[in-house]
């Protein structure tokens, strides 16, 4: 699963990588910096086509025809194999793709005696793109426009860690995956992407969503405690 990340690019950074790669975004990136993202806060994302624009979601998925949105809670995560066959996502896949922004995200080693923290960035360092779904729950005071991340089977680089990881486009595959038009078959094709990704140990800290600072992915502090 991906239960934890990272988004901390400038917004100028992030349109002048996009768009040097042909993704251009329109509006207000508005998420302040965070090393340590939590489910349950607002997220940075990309939505629409062809127009797409950033914007803000709540993370945990809330179908539209659910009566209580703690369901959300659950649905951080989605699995890639089965999105076709969980009513949750159904209807998202067909008209709700999104991108969740990301700089990176965490994943927990089982040991022994513990859980051993890792961070995992794209080996060229850009900002990531995450395969997403967005639904939007308007049984409350106001509409809340939440999001899950899509997760596939992990690489050969992610698997020693967890044997789950986020599918991460690149920014012509996210155009497609954006493109409401874009036919079943390639829409499947996305779902197996594996991103090259780089990783290394962080500290403990990061075990505590409280704790929100750059020191989080030092390695020099990776063995450093801290609920």
């Amino acid at each position: 699963m991906c239960g934890r990340f990272a988004f901390f690019s400038p917004r100028e950074a992030v349109l002048e990588y996009f768009a040097e790669e042909g993704l251009h975004i329109a509006g207000e990136l508005t998420a302040e910096p965070s090393y340590n993202i939590a489910p349950g806060r607002d997220i940075a994302a990309i939505a629409g086509w062809p127009e797409p624009a950033f914007t803000e979601f709540h993370w945990g998925l809330v179908p539209k025809w659910a009566k209580d949105p703690s369901i959300g809670n659950r649905m951080i995560n989605a699995r890639a194999e089965t999105l076709r066959e969980k009513p949750s996502f159904k209807a998202p896949l067909r008209h709700g793709r999104c991108l969740l922004l990301a700089d990176g995200y965490y994943e927990w080693q089982k040991t022994e005696d513990s859980k051993l923290p890792w961070f995992f960035a794209a080996r060229d360092r850009h900002p990531m793109l995450l395969a997403g779904l967005m639904d939007t729950w308007r049984k409350g005071e106001q509409p809340l426009q939440t999001a899950t991340i899509i997760t596939t089977v992990a690489s050969a680089e992610v698997a020693p860690v967890h044997h789950r990881m986020p599918i991460v486009l690149d920014p012509v595959s996210a155009r497609l995956w954006l493109d409401t038009r874009t036919d079943e078959p390639t829409v499947d094709r996305l779902l197996q992407t594996q991103c090259d990704v780089i990783r290394w140990p962080v500290s403990r800290a990061v075990n505590n969503p409280a704790n929100d600072m750059p020191e989080l992915l030092d390695d020099k502090a990776a063995g450093a405690g801290g609920d």
